[in-house]
């Protein structure tokens, strides 16, 4: 009963009355083997809860943070466990415990490394305190021979009993929470070559109550790219094309004789000046392609397939009969059994000589109408005009099946569906009066709605059923980033029945009750739906919505750059404030905005190639030192940068067209926060901020990046160059 309560109750606290509810029973029969199963339960919804950690949503001092809850799971499954009666919740104590505390491990590498020089990998792992790794130097045999049956034992006994040429070990830190944690490693540096990475949670590799993990990788410092079957082989760390770089290209392919993946090798190349080839199709076969690159004492052999295809969009033999399309038109998409339907079809073919599309003049074809069988009702036969279009009608049949029926022209086989259905046109219309006030959370709300006639008479005495869903939602979402982004679920808080007066008219109140899971620092808005059904005296049923938005406050500061977030400094000269009601309605306000000169970091940050881990080993001195250009931890992200000098500050009142200037002349090239602040009618403060980069008159930046996107500012006529 109570679980069946628990999942279908709407009420917002009713996971806290569930484990109230399993603890009193508990508590009831003192733990005996009687209450064993409600331990099960409850130990069950900890570790669900559990489950949906993630420390970029949930922050150490969050009291909703979930952690810690397998923990909590655990110590009650032991509890139950260590009871001697055997019951039906203590084997799923049992099987819960042994689900919490399994070991897991496993391994995320950039496929290519540089040689020479140490590389990251990203350890996954969960209840694993201190992770062994071994690295392995392999042949492209034995690569190839391990890529078969590595869901049985014999292949991960291969893969320990090979030598490795380094190990290293690392303590994993967190790992007694019994979460699942990422953090990365350093691999030390490698020499030219093919390598497994092998990782175990015990030291001597053993497949006995361990968990193991291998990844497979390459250490070279070529690159290649194609397009089509054209190549450039460049160096993978400075992109410098490699001239005389011997290339094999091989055809990747299964050998249903051997039943086995085989190569054939097609071809030998050599780059140019400017490290490209061009690699030959050889007959007419389809198969993948793979490189095998040698330059200098490198060598590069991936299983990176380029696939080569040549199509040519081109009628076949000229013949623009084949090309030939036909668009079709129909005056409405549903109709009544006996009405008329009134068509036009639009004939159009691929010119020949330019493969552009041109209209078809003078076709003669059959338009055929067919009912919701398949059923052939009707034909006429048109012919195009000088536009490349005809016109006509059918009027459609009464007593056959209702349903999808359709055209169909006999020139293109081209065809359109529509539907023909025994529907009868609403009477009424559900109409909401427009909510110009301002409400706050927690306020009792009225919404008056009309039902209407569209004979133009008001429906006396209607049935209405109403229900009320609230659906969160965050106004200002950087807010999260110190609070951590919520779990935002849509709830029904409200239903009942009304009737219309005498005009037509009903009302629908409600408690504009806020959703407590998502903290109010984050400054929600709800989203209040209010879903009407209304049925008349005579059954006929109509529905309506309305939304109402209320949050904590009042207010809504909106701000926004119309030239966009990369601009000139010179050029930069104004924002786009406004201030405005839960409703979207304009409000006069004061605002003041002040300008920040952020601190952005001052070297090439490259992407990550997999998500920030939640912890970490090296410290960012020892990381910076050897990854330069990797990123640590989110100094991408504009809201970790500290701020710098203020360098701009006003105080106005918003205007309804949004519009304000900004005329400090004195900005210079480099990233800025800019603050907006109002308070709402009654005193509460509301903040919003947004971030701009300047470059100089020159488009330089500032900061280093890889690509940018210089502002687009520039207005061009028809006819000219921009």
């Amino acid at each position: 009963r109570l679980q069946f309560v628990h999942r279908y109750a709407s009420m917002e606290n009713k996971t806290e009355l569930y484990r109230m509810a399993l603890t009193h029973l508990l508590s009831q029969y003192n733990y005996q083997p009687v209450s064993a199963q409600a331990a099960y339960l409850l130990a069950r919804d900890y570790a669900d809860y559990a489950a949906a950690y993630d420390f970029k949503k949930h922050k150490v001092n969050d009291e909703l943070n979930p952690r810690f809850y397998y923990q909590k799971a655990a110590e009650l499954c032991k509890k139950i466990i260590a009871q001697t009666a055997i019951s039906e919740g203590r084997a799923n104590c049992q099987n819960l415990l042994q689900e919490i505390e399994s070991k897991q491990l496993s391994l995320t590498s950039e496929k290519v490394n540089l040689p020479g020089k140490p590389f990251r990998s990203l350890v996954q792992y969960r209840n694993v305190k201190k992770a062994y790794f071994r690295v392995v130097a392999i042949d492209r045999t034995t690569w190839e021979n391990m890529d078969e049956n590595r869901w049985e034992d014999a292949y991960w006994k291969k893969l320990t009993a090979l030598k490795p040429v380094n190990s290293f070990s690392y303590n994993l830190p967190a790992a007694e929470d019994l979460q699942t944690h990422t953090v990365e490693i350093k691999v030390p540096a490698l020499p030219v070559g093919t390598y497994l990475l092998l990782t175990s949670a015990d030291e001597q590799f053993t497949l006995s109550k361990n968990v193991l993990a291998v990844q497979f990788l390459h250490v070279s410092a070529i690159a290649w790219m194609h397009a089509s079957n054209n190549f450039i082989v460049v160096n993978r760390e400075s992109g410098q094309p490699l001239q005389k770089a011997a290339v094999t290209v091989w055809e990747r392919y299964y050998d249903y004789n051997q039943r086995k993946t085989v190569n054939n090798k097609v071809g030998n190349y050599s780059t140019d000046a400017n490290g490209w080839f061009t690699a030959i199709n050889k007959g007419e076969n389809r198969h993948s392609r793979t490189l095998e690159i040698s330059y200098e004492k490198d060598h590069l052999f991936l299983d990176d397939a380029a696939y080569s295809y040549v199509y040519e969009d081109k009628p076949a033999n000229n013949d623009e009969a084949k090309t030939r399309r036909t668009f079709f038109f129909t005056d409405r998409s549903i109709y009544r059994p006996g009405q008329t339907i009134y068509f036009k079809g639009i004939v159009t073919a691929k010119n020949a000589e330019t493969g552009q599309p041109k209209t078809v003049t003078d076709l003669s074809t059959t338009i055929y109408l067919y009912d919701a069988n398949y059923q052939k009702i009707d034909s006429v036969i048109l012919t195009t005009n000088e536009f490349g279009s005809y016109a006509g009608k059918f009027v459609l049949p009464v007593g056959r099946v209702t349903g999808q029926y359709r055209l169909q022209e006999s020139a293109t086989n081209n065809m359109v569906y529509f539907s023909v259905e025994e529907y009868k046109r609403p009477k009424f219309f559900v109409e909401y009066q427009p909510i110009k006030e301002s409400f706050r959370v927690n306020d009792k709300i009225t919404v008056t709605g009309n039902a209407k006639a569209y004979a133009g008479n008001n429906i006396d005495g209607a049935k209405v059923k109403y229900r009320v869903v609230r659906e969160p939602r965050l106004l200002y979402p950087w807010l999260s980033w110190k609070w951590g982004w919520p779990q935002m679920n849509a709830q029904e808080i409200a239903h009942g029945e009304a009737t219309t007066k005498a005009d037509g008219s009903f009302e629908i109140k409600f408690n504009a009750v806020p959703d407590k899971q998502v903290r109010k620092e984050l400054e929600p808005v709800f989203d209040y739906k209010v879903i009407a059904d209304i049925t008349d005296l005579n059954g006929e049923t109509r529905s309506g919505e309305t939304i109402i938005s209320i949050g904590y406050s009042a207010l809504q500061l909106q701000i926004s750059l119309p030239k966009g977030e990369l601009q000139q400094a010179s050029q930069f000269n104004s924002v786009n404030i406004r201030t405005q009601n839960m409703m979207n309605e304009f409000v006069k306000s004061v605002v003041t905005v002040s300008m920040y000169k952020l601190k952005a970091p001052d070297r090439l940050i490259r992407n990550r190639y997999w998500e920030t881990p939640d912890q970490f080993i090296m410290n960012e001195k020892d990381y910076r030192a050897d990854f330069p250009n990797d990123e640590y931890n989110n100094e991408t992200d504009k809201a970790t940068w500290e701020r710098g000098e203020k360098v701009f500050e006003k105080k106005d009142s918003s205007a309804e067209n949004g519009q304000w200037a900004i005329d400090n002349k004195q900005l210079k090239a480099g990233w800025y926060l800019i603050e907006a602040v109002a308070k709402d009618k009654d005193g509460k403060e509301v903040k919003n901020q947004t971030y701009v980069q300047l470059t100089d008159d020159n488009n330089k930046l500032s900061t280093p990046e890889y690509v940018w996107q210089l502002p687009s500012t520039v207005t061009g006529e028809p006819g000219n160059n921009a």
